[in-house]
């Protein structure tokens, strides 16, 4: 039910109203790029959406998406992925995002600097800079950066964090800790 000319911000976290993830940073942002690009769409997946939006930003919620088919679609259907939280210890929803083709633009906390790749799959903006972060997303909007980047950002996070791969990581590190490899025994 988006009109395919409207711009799209997504936003997911499992429960909205979690501070942490910044539920009410994302509207903020979203209510800046509304105002510089002229509107905006809102799609949101997760536990308790309260938000109504406003004239300039329809918010569309999905609820909790428990198919990674459904995820896949929603991320797909985004232009932007957004991250405002406070901290994060990866941002496994960044990769995600990526891997459909959408760039993230993601407060520079944590583990997101590890899955986003600032410039190129998208972009690192400093903790809680929701002005900086709406004027980055608007400024590549209209210099037409978010194809490409959405591009870079599928192949990188195809590339880099592959399901066999990551899967394998798991399994070495899990056979590291049982084994006293890695030195846990005054643990």
């Amino acid at each position: 039910g988006i009109p395919t000319e409207r711009f799209v911000l997504g936003f997911g976290a499992a429960s909205l109203t979690d501070e942490n993830k910044g539920f009410n940073r994302f509207m903020d942002v979203a209510e800046k790029v509304a105002e510089r690009l002229g509107a905006a769409d809102v799609l949101v997946f997760g536990d308790g959406l309260s938000a109504a939006g406003s004239s300039r930003v329809n918010v569309h919620g999905l609820g909790r998406l428990y198919s990674p088919k459904l995820q896949s679609l929603a991320y797909s259907a985004m232009d932007v992925f957004v991250m405002t939280s406070r901290m994060e210890t990866f941002g496994q929803v960044a990769t995600e995002a990526q891997a459909c083709g959408t760039p993230v633009w993601a407060f520079d906390v944590g583990g997101l600097r590890d899955a986003v790749q600032d410039e190129a799959t998208g972009k690192l903006i400093p903790f809680p800079d929701t002005t900086q972060m709406a004027e980055s997303i608007s400024a590549a909007v209209k210099n037409n950066h978010l194809t490409t980047m959405g591009n870079r950002a599928m192949a990188w996070a195809r590339n880099t964090f592959p399901v066999e791969q990551m899967a394998e990581r798991y399994l070495r590190l899990y056979h590291e800790i049982l084994t006293d490899e890695v030195g846990f025994s005054d643990v």
